[in-house]
Formats: structure tokens, C-alpha cells, sequence
């Protein structure tokens, strides 16, 4: 169910995006299944590079797995959320995969507009966007204020300047020692 759902959303997108169907295109009868804790969604690329959803119990040609907490950060927006994906299976299908994955964009102010009409689907979209940069900022700022909290506050980690410090004594302890040890073995040798 999940998969067939999935699948008609991509449909959708893909077909406002040509580029996409072209990459897609010589991948027929390939299979990539996302998942994304307890969510599995399997597609399969059909002809003129459209997608079906797919049995998950057919083995898929590549599988690409995102903890839940960067799914949601991808969807904020936060790009560097790819970097936890894991890829496994086709190397080749899995880059196309990816460039879809970045590249394709939904133009939901379109689908709107549809329904609503021009003007207030152009209104829509802009409380929809105004209120994506809100939540993004919002959550940048807790994370910031959460990062203040453990080193400065809660002492939970030192700050940077005193744990750069803290290395450099020990740097400085380290190669102290080192010269320390060659003049006893000098001694040592001056003795025998």
C-alpha cells in the first residue's frame, strides 16, 4: 500500500520533470526500495522512465536506508541529512537514485493552483514556505542553544578554547617526556 501511494506522489513529480524520466529511463524493470525506520517503500522504474510500486518482498536492485531523524531533517530542508543514508546494491542505478533523490523538486504552488486558483494558491505557498523557514530557524536555534548549554552552562563538555588548551599541555607533556627519556638513555650510555 505504502509503496503503490509512494509511488503515485513520485509519478506525479516526475511527470513535471522530463530530465528525471530520461535518467530513469534506461533503468526498466529495476527496483529501489527506501527505508526509513519501520517505513518501506519499494518502486519499480517502468517504461519511459515512470514508477510503479512494488511487491517489498521482490528483492530491489539497490536500497537506500535513512535513520528517521535525518529523513526528517532532509525534509527541513538540511542536506547534509544524505550523508547518514546508507546505500547498498547497483552502484550505477544507485547515483541516478540520488541525483533524483537532490534534484527532483515538487512544485506544489502548481498543484495548488488547481484548486485554489493562481492568486491564492501563490498565498498559500507563501505561508508554506514562511512557515519552513520558521520551523528550520527555530530548530537551529535550539540546536545552538542546546550546544551553549552543554559547554557553557551545564558544563557537560568543556568549552573549545580550554579543551584546545588542555591538548596543547598535553602535547607539550608528551614531547617533554620524549626529551626527558633520550637524556636518561644518554646518561645510561655515558655510564656503561
Amino acid at each position: 500500500m505504502l509503496s503503490r501511494t509512494a509511488a503515485a506522489a513520485l509519478g506525479h513529480i516526475l511527470a513535471s520533470a522530463p530530465w528525471a524520466r530520461d535518467i530513469l529511463a534506461p533503468f526498466v524493470g529495476r527496483r529501489a526500495r527506501l527505508v526509513c525506520g519501520p517505513l518501506v517503500a519499494t518502486f519499480l522504474v517502468t517504461a519511459h522512465g515512470g514508477v510503479a510500486g512494488s511487491d517489498a518482498a521482490t528483492p530491489a536492485d539497490v536500497t537506500v536506508s535513512i535513520p528517521p531523524g535525518a529523513a526528517l531533517r532532509l525534509a527541513a530542508g538540511d542536506e547534509t541529512a544524505y550523508a547518514e543514508a546508507r546505500v547498498d546494491g547497483d552502484a550505477e542505478f544507485a547515483v541516478v537514485v540520488r541525483s533524483l533523490a537532490t534534484g527532483l523538486v515538487w512544485d506544489f504552488e502548481e498543484d495548488l493552483s488547481r484548486v485554489l486558483g493562481d492568486i491564492a494558491a501563490h498565498r498559500a505557498a507563501g505561508a508554506i514556505r514562511s512557515a519552513a523557514a520558521t520551523g528550520r530557524d527555530s530548530v537551529d536555534r535550539v540546536g545552538r542553544a542546546l550546544g551553549e548549554y552543554a559547554t557553557e552552562e551545564g558544563r557537560l563538555t568543556p568549552p573549545r578554547a580550554e579543551l584546545e588548551a588542555w591538548m596543547a599541555d598535553v602535547d607539550l607533556l608528551r614531547d617533554d617526556v620524549e626529551r626527558l627519556a633520550q637524556r636518561v638513555a644518554r646518561l645510561e650510555r655515558g655510564s656503561d
